[in-house]
């Protein structure tokens, strides 16, 4: 089973978080979080003795929800980035942690530049979508298309991060956190819209319609049975 859902609304729930926190150690170091939706992990890693704690996202908007949720954490900076093309200078952090955002078209690109703001000996714990059935069929390959992603298997994963230079200390497969996820998803969405007014919802149909198809083809429509998330630990 997951562990104790906690808050962090991404793939992966709390599990990547705890994975990555309990095999490498944090206390003192510098980290760059990739991607929104991380401010708990970023408030988790305060906790655990992070010292400088960066948060990058590629969305405008997303960052304007990122600072307010921060809003009061000094030690906690956001700043917008396109994330295969960082503005960080070469050995920046100790630790890079991505949770759900660079399984994308464009992951070597996002990996070279991962490993060039990482430190001498640096970890980086990304957090990946994975195929479990070989060909992904029609159906799911469209949602995956709309949020531009490539899906690729875990083992296919580790040659790829291996081929950028990475060493692998570590995979934990995290499919059993997939359908809480979704679960999750769908009340916080279910939430959101019973707080909006129906101005709002008209002005957010896309997002809403996106969102809903998204949630059916993983719940109800058999999406989980082809997808997995695994978690890597990688050294520089």
């Amino acid at each position: 089973m997951p562990a104790e859902y906690s808050g962090i609304l991404l793939p992966g729930l709390d599990d990547q978080l705890h994975f990555f926190t309990r095999n490498i150690p944090v206390q003192g170091k510098s980290v760059l979080l990739i991607g929104s939706g991380s401010e708990k992990v970023a408030l988790s890693l305060l906790e655990e003795g992070c010292t400088t704690i960066q948060i990058i996202t590629d969305s405008e908007e997303l960052l304007v929800n990122t600072r307010l949720t921060l809003s009061g954490n000094a030690d906690i900076k956001a700043r917008y980035s396109e994330y295969g093309s960082l503005d960080f200078s070469d050995a920046s952090f100790d630790l890079v942690f991505a949770q759900g955002t660079v399984s994308r078209t464009d992951r070597k690109k996002i990996l070279k530049e991962i490993y060039r703001v990482l430190k001498t000996d640096g970890v980086f714990c990304p957090g990946e979508m994975t195929s479990l059935k070989g060909d992904i069929p029609p159906f799911l390959k469209s949602v995956f298309a709309a949020n531009n992603m490539d899906i690729l298997s875990s083992d296919s994963l580790s040659m790829i991060y291996k081929a950028e230079g990475f060493k692998v200390k570590a995979m934990k497969s995290l499919d059993n956190t997939l359908k809480e996820y979704y679960k999750e998803t769908e009340r916080a969405l279910n939430r959101r819209l019973g707080k909006m007014t129906k101005e709002d919802q008209k002005n957010n149909k896309d997002m809403i319609t996106k969102t809903k198809h998204e949630i059916n083809v993983f719940l109800n429509l058999g999406g989980l049975k082809y997808t997995g998330f695994s978690s890597f630990l990688l050294i520089k």
